[in-house]
């Protein structure tokens, strides 16, 4: 697991697997807070609504002039980071020493 910190207002912690097995493959995602712990929403079948949202954010912020949204290109390139880091244990696990 590694911790994100981001523009997030709370710690952010995310588990990436490449070598999962298709019988353990899934999404989970947990808020948890003062009132407890909810399940946000699975992923959808279909990406064209969230795909929607998304470009409605952006153009919003286009219009607006605001620079800051929460999911922005630093969050991006955490998420890459742990991508990257996650292949590179994952290729020095697997490679012959």
């Amino acid at each position: 697991m590694r911790r994100l910190d981001s523009a997030w207002p709370a710690p952010v912690t995310v588990t990436v697997s490449q070598s999962a097995s298709p019988a353990v493959q899934g999404f989970g995602c947990y808020l948890r807070g003062e009132a407890g712990r909810s399940t946000a929403p699975g992923l959808p079948a279909e990406p064209v609504t969230p795909m929607r949202v998304a470009l409605a954010e952006l153009a919003g912020n286009a219009r607006s002039g605001r620079t800051a949204h929460a999911c922005d290109v630093q969050f991006g390139q955490d998420v890459v980071r742990l991508l990257a880091e996650a292949g590179r244990q994952l290729a020095q696990r697997t490679s012959p020493t």
